[in-house]
């Protein structure tokens, strides 16, 4: 589903909700007189209040998670590219810089794409093994290398921690019965907007559209920052694109 087709379900849906209440008032016979819809009201603001927290929490912790995710994944592809950058230091490691250049390529062609479906590339697990394989068997004799061979080693330790950490955020971040909250809120929410119809039929549309919309938006968001690799809001491979690129000017450049 596009983006742009997300964005028009969502703003139908904000103004579907208003207009089903505002016909369900206008042709049923309401059940409480003037005076309990406004108490009803006046205790339903301390709950919209409490869920209003509840949503708040959940986007502001979701968008810390989005933007380390984010971080993540720079992280990760700066760590490959570092990597080529200092293999030349050891000889006969040609092949390992392949298989990091493959390594790249592999995340932002293929990868990428089967994490938008919520899984990840089972191939990728085969190359982070050939690449732990390579470098032990480069493993250098002379003293004078060691140094180089040991910061290798920290950085692909360090790579793949990062893609651990991008491949776990591929199931979200909130827990079921937190979502279960924040739907259950939300239907309390407009099923209380029944009960507090002011008998304007006017101003209680504008009041409950200004609600509902607030409400369906936010959770909307809340869903698309629980999973930031796919949806409209995905977090894209440009680093890895742009690693890639760099990687084949370096491999022009650098003696087989």
């Amino acid at each position: 589903m596009t983006s742009t087709l997300i964005y028009a379900v969502v703003a139908l849906v904000c103004i579907a909700i208003p207009f089903l209440l505002h016909h369900i008032n206008k042709n049923a016979e309401h059940p409480l007189d003037i005076s309990l819809r406004q108490l009803i009201s006046q205790n339903l603001t301390y709950f919209i209040t409490l869920y209003a927290f509840i949503l708040g929490f959940s986007m502001i912790t979701l968008w810390g998670i989005y933007q380390n995710a984010e971080t993540t994944v720079t992280k990760e592809a700066e760590l490959a590219l570092n990597m080529y950058r200092l293999s030349p230091g050891l000889p006969n490691s040609g092949h390992f810089r392949y298989l990091l250049k493959d390594y790249v390529k592999v995340v932002k062609e293929e990868e990428w794409k089967e994490m938008e479906k919520g899984v990840f590339h089972p191939k990728m697990d085969s190359i982070d093994d050939r690449l732990w394989a390579e470098l032990n068997a480069i493993r250098p004799k002379s003293p004078e290398y060691f140094s180089t061979y040991n910061n290798l080693i920290v950085m692909l330790t360090d790579m793949g921690e990062h893609r651990l950490e991008r491949l776990l955020l591929l199931d979200g971040s909130l827990y079921t019965q937190m979502w279960a909250l924040i739907y259950l809120g939300g239907f309390l929410s407009l099923f209380g907007l029944f009960f507090t119809s002011t008998g304007q039929a006017k101003v209680q549309f504008i009041s409950d559209f200004m609600m509902i919309c607030m409400i369906v938006l936010t959770i909307y968001l809340i869903y698309e920052l629980d999973s930031p690799f796919s949806g409209s809001l995905q977090i894209e491979p440009k680093a890895f694109n742009i690693v890639y690129e760099k990687m084949v000017h370096l491999g022009a450049q650098i003696p087989k």
